[in-house]
């Protein structure tokens, strides 16, 4: 089926802290923090990469074991500071010079993403000129939008959501849920076990000691969307 032509050629930054310092809020074992960070990021860069809507895939990370999926697709920068908005800003002018278009910021923590519910979501942003998903708790922001890179304006960090509203961008709060479970606690990963993780967030999840403690089986995903 063709691409509808207002849904074309996306250009999507994906911000990844290095695997060692990421996650830190999640109240496991740094080891089981790092191989859970890992996946939850190898799951988002698989969806993200099979879209047909994503013209170019823009990876912005420093963790030197990074590889990405569909090399021809995309790419990754290493960012000259650290710190998430950086990264992110440092995407864009990547993609201002590249292709110029539609850019959205997908964080590397959405483990219960689906390419479906991930595609709705690019539909859904081509009526605004700016847009964003607030997080499970509406405090956050979890994908931002932007019809044109110059405009885009990553506001990351305590209360987002309510910074990037009062900034211009409209909120999106009638996406699917699986766009919004972001991971930062415990309680955080058990909600998107319920929704379903990808490949890579349920191996790990599997050899982390708290996966017993739920008393749940293995975390799979469902088979229709």
């Amino acid at each position: 089926m063709p691409v509808p032509a207002s849904t074309r050629e996306w250009s999507v930054i994906v911000p990844l802290k290095p695997w060692h310092v990421a996650k830190s809020r999640l109240a496991v074992d740094s080891q089981s923090r790092t191989a859970l960070a890992e996946a939850f990021a190898r799951d988002v860069l698989e969806i993200v990469a099979m879209s047909s809507y994503v013209g170019q895939l823009v990876v912005v990370s420093a963790e030197p074991t990074l590889t990405v999926p569909r090399a021809g697709k995309a790419i990754i920068l290493r960012p000259p500071t650290t710190g998430l908005n950086a990264a992110i800003s440092f995407g864009s002018r990547w993609v201002r010079r590249t292709r110029p278009g539609p850019v959205a910021v997908v964080p590397g923590d959405l483990p219960a993403l689906t390419l479906p519910v991930f595609e709705d979501a690019l539909k859904a942003a081509t009526s605004f000129d700016r847009a964003h998903v607030p997080d499970r708790d509406g405090k956050g922001t979890t994908i931002l939008t932007a019809a044109d890179p110059c405009a885009l304006s990553p506001n990351y960090g305590p209360d987002s959501a309510r910074r990037h509203a009062v900034a211009g961008s409209h909120v999106m709060t009638g996406v699917d849920i699986r766009t919004r479970c972001d991971i930062d606690t415990i309680a955080d990963l058990a909600h998107a076990q319920t929704l379903g993780v990808g490949k890579h967030s349920a191996e790990a999840i599997r050899n982390v000691e708290f996966c017993r403690m739920w008393g749940r089986r293995e975390p799979r995903r469902p088979a229709t969307i």
